[in-house]
């Protein structure tokens, strides 16, 4: 997919992500499109929608796949934000049915990054 492309359709719906991320058809439309999201302009569309949006999307079921994708393709240095919320509502984020794929995506990503920092450590 062409990077102008991404850049334009982002500026068009950046204002109905927190919809577009609810939507049964939606979700799966923005978790495809993040995967085409390089710049870290683009990226930072995609923090300013989040922040203090991540709980209200951990409980929604669509909303909170578009988490787990985010989780799951950008690095814990470029999604720290959700880390951030998911720390500060962890009692209520444990307690949600959702709330135990977000852990288990944070850990199996984070697990990851160890893994390749001890790696470089070592080597």
């Amino acid at each position: 997919m062409d990077a102008s492309l991404v850049s334009k359709l982002l500026e068009k719906i950046k204002i109905k992500l927190y919809q577009i991320s609810t939507n049964p058809y939606g979700t799966r439309v923005f978790q495809k499109m993040l995967e085409y999201i390089t710049h870290d302009s683009e990226l930072e569309i995609i923090k300013e929608y989040v922040t203090n949006n991540v709980f209200s999307l951990v409980k929604d079921t669509n909303g909170n796949h578009v988490i787990q994708k985010i989780l799951q393709i950008y690095p814990n240095e470029k999604n720290s934000f959700i880390l951030k919320e998911i720390e500060e509502n962890i009692v209520e984020i444990s307690k949600l049915k959702q709330g135990s794929c977000i852990f288990q995506k944070v850990l199996e990503y984070s697990k990851a990054v160890d893994k390749v920092r001890q790696f470089s450590i070592k080597n």
